[in-house]
């Protein structure tokens, strides 16, 4: 997860530097509520299993997922600014 905000902080620093502003998409705001949402159980640790896995690492797990998805999206729709720069 470190590592996709570094790379979206350069992402943006690239943009920045290029004029072009990276508002927040549905996918940011989304992965900042389920890291709250995943923090939060992983603070109160519930006692409550689903199946192999406790409902905090559930909730990492899907932080895990929706960090990356939306890094890729980050990509996909800015990626150019990158290959541009060279």
């Amino acid at each position: 997860m470190i590592a996709r905000e570094v790379a979206v902080l350069g992402l943006r620093a690239i943009a920045a530097a290029s004029n072009v502003v990276i508002s927040a998409t549905i996918w940011g705001k989304l992965k900042f509520n389920v890291q709250v949402a995943g923090i939060t159980l992983a603070i109160l640790r519930p006692q409550v299993r689903l199946g192999s896995l406790w409902l905090d690492e559930w909730a990492m797990l899907a932080v895990a997922v929706v960090s990356a998805a939306s890094a890729v999206d980050y990509f996909a729709r800015f990626g150019d600014l990158i290959r541009a720069g060279r």
